[in-house]
């Protein structure tokens, strides 16, 4: 029997997933951070003690957390992003590292579609408004059909988003490090260099992995080449967009609004809440991926990860799969 913790909020006692962990005869152990708080790297270690497994939450996990918990052989991510867990200490340590790639393309593209559609159409200005009992300030609205929408980000949720936008007569474009033209074709869309998609497009959806090379990807200066008309949505993760830029930006007018459902601090506080006062911006609690048939399909990859990995299985995704007989054969000797 391994012990397994769960650090993420989506987890909880008695879920489907659980259930079928314990089933498979292993110990859940829940340890949920208050609403606001992100485990440190000590908390994390003393929480995760004597665990095979983990349903890590968005604390960091890196070598100052795996040298010291000599029984951990799996962190599992309950949706597709990874940013904060270090693949190559882990894969260094012989630890397999799982995520629900893909589970929430859907629901994530589907919500940055409705914020871009909000801010064309100025829908939050005009529900304040009727609530406020102003009825005349009803500035016409910009156009989607026909507009040029630049997506940054060509995996499963860029590509969702594209077939979505492509629906409203949208012109689709797209910057990757990893361009797929054939896909590009099949889908109608172009790609380019990431200053041509800034310049061009009157939408931009960012849907990239945070990275060391996609950290501060837009910052002034390319916020500098945007259109003054153009809206900039980021459903992907906090600090791929240079708040501080982005803010000025949003202030002095440089550009129409923005979308955000991610940010560097999570919730926003500090420099983060400067948003919170702007009327030029919808914001979001890290929510995209959140549909029912999303969070349902990511939390049974979950269970399925979990159990396949400690059973020496192939899991549903694994980043570092050449460590999974290495993460097997210690599991069972644990």
């Amino acid at each position: 029997m391994a012990i397994v913790v769960v650090t993420h909020s989506y987890v909880q006692p008695g879920d489907p997933e659980v259930r079928t962990i314990e089933a498979a005869g292993h110990s859940v152990r829940f340890a949920h951070a208050p609403l606001g708080h992100i485990w440190s790297v000590e908390e994390t270690v003393a929480l995760a003690d004597k665990a095979a497994a983990v349903i890590a939450g968005p604390e960091v996990y890196d070598e100052r957390v795996f040298s010291r918990l000599p029984c951990l052989k799996l962190v599992c991510k309950v949706g597709a992003g990874y940013d904060t867990v270090n693949v190559a200490d882990a894969t260094a340590r012989g630890i397999a590292v799982c995520t629900g790639a893909g589970t929430n393309a859907g629901a994530v593209a589907e919500f940055a579609v409705t914020v871009m559609l909000a801010l064309a159409r100025h829908l939050l200005r005009f529900d304040r408004n009727v609530r406020a009992g102003v009825w005349q300030d009803r500035p016409a609205g910009a156009p989607v059909d026909g507009a040029v929408v630049g997506i940054i980000g060509t995996g499963a949720i860029g590509r969702q988003a594209a077939r979505r936008v492509a629906c409203f007569g949208a012109k689709v474009i797209c910057y990757d490090v990893a361009p797929d033209r054939d896909w590009a074709t099949a889908q109608g869309a172009d790609y380019v260099d990431l200053p041509v998609l800034l310049s061009r497009s009157d939408y931009i959806l960012v849907h990239a992995a945070k990275t060391e090379t996609s950290t501060r990807l837009i910052g002034r200066d390319e916020i500098a080449l945007m259109k003054p008309t153009a809206f900039i949505i980021n459903t992907a993760r906090g600090g791929i967009i240079d708040e501080d830029a982005l803010y000025e930006a949003l202030v002095n007018g440089r550009i129409a609004g923005a979308g955000l459902d991610v940010f560097e601090t999570e919730p926003p506080t500090g420099r983060s809440a400067r948003f919170l006062s702007l009327d030029n911006v919808v914001l979001s609690p890290h929510i995209a991926g959140g549909s029912e048939n999303s969070r349902r399909t990511m939390k049974e990859m979950v269970g399925r990860n979990v159990v396949s990995v400690l059973a020496g299985v192939q899991p549903y995704h694994c980043l570092n799969p050449q460590v999974l007989p290495v993460a097997a054969a210690a599991a069972q000797s644990a």
